[in-house]
């Protein structure tokens, strides 16, 4: 699976409305050695709940910016699985975010992308694994990042995207089979048992490196994936 339109639709008049409440102050650019500079501002509208001792966030909780916006707070709950990343994308005229992967947000690390255009143009040209894929405001797509993409603002008007990362869980099971995507069998690791994924993360843990703790993670996903459909 590269990027499939899912069986829902958000008001687009809504989410327009309440971004007028915001503040552009209150976006931040994202530098990226893939985007052109001044060009992509993110608004977060979830943030984790962290204390002094936590290695990893235990919740995320509402921004500021959220609790202004009821309809963006409703949307949120619609996804019955974890959220790790909930935040507007205002990606400028004559942007260009170049071919890239987002290591460790893709399906074979336990989850999955979505992205509801609130504001876009025809000359908006996004592509995963040289595929262009047109998305539409309101529409609600799915999308793999661990697959090559890229996308190119060639219009007068900037991109606005509300975008999701999160975690897949027997909800996204049951929303995606229907519409011929099995999750189990995306799985790089599905043909081990979970006592090989518990050797290999006793192994790999020995081996302090970027890919050890990145492949660590994944089958940390995969293993929680598989109680969670238990």
């Amino acid at each position: 699976m590269k990027a499939i339109k899912l069986p829902m639709r958000f008001d687009v008049e809504q989410m327009k409305a309440e971004l007028k409440t915001i503040q552009f102050s209150e976006y931040r650019e994202s530098p990226s050695l893939y985007v052109n500079p001044k060009k992509l501002f993110v608004l977060d509208l979830i943030q984790p709940k962290r204390t002094e001792k936590d290695e990893d966030p235990i919740e995320f909780i509402f921004t500021d910016s959220l609790k202004k916006c009821p309809y963006f707070q409703e949307i949120l709950q619609t996804i019955d699985s974890g959220k790790e990343l909930y935040r507007i994308h205002l990606f400028k005229a004559d942007g260009r975010i170049t071919r890239h992967i987002d290591q460790g947000r893709g399906i074979s690390s336990g989850y999955i992308r979505v992205h509801v255009p609130i504001q876009t143009n025809d000359q908006v040209i996004f592509t995963i694994d040289d595929e262009q894929i047109n998305m539409q405001e309101g529409e609600c797509w799915a999308v793999d990042v661990n697959s090559p993409h890229a996308v190119n603002n060639l219009g007068q008007k900037d991109r606005i995207h509300l975008m999701i990362d999160c975690k897949l869980n027997e909800w996204w099971e049951q929303l995606l089979l229907p519409l011929g995507i099995d999750l189990q069998k995306l799985s790089k690791y599905r043909d081990l048992s979970n006592e090989e994924l518990s050797n290999m993360i006793d192994s790999l843990s020995y081996i302090k490196t970027a890919t050890s703790e990145l492949i660590i993670s994944e089958v940390n996903q995969e293993l929680s994936y598989r109680n969670q459909s238990l």
